[in-house]
């Protein structure tokens, strides 16, 4: 069985130091195969830090909506 995956995201300098956010994947081999194209759009210019995690909700569920942003 395959589980959601989420590319969490942190960005550690600049503008947006300290925000997270969380791009969603029907598999955890689906999210390491965007990791390296994820990545390669922030190096240069953050700091930052990179993780797949898988979740605990089966990927033949429904597809988990992220909760809404709010500012600091």
């Amino acid at each position: 069985m395959t589980y959601w995956t989420i590319l969490w995201i942190t960005i550690a300098s600049g503008p947006l130091d300290g925000t997270t956010t969380g791009l969603i994947y029907p598999s955890e081999a689906a999210c390491i195969a965007s990791h390296k194209v994820v990545a390669d759009t922030f190096d240069g210019a953050y700091d930052y830090t990179i993780e797949c995690r898988p979740g605990d909700l089966p990927s033949g569920s429904i597809k988990p909506k992220p909760r809404p942003w709010t500012s600091k």
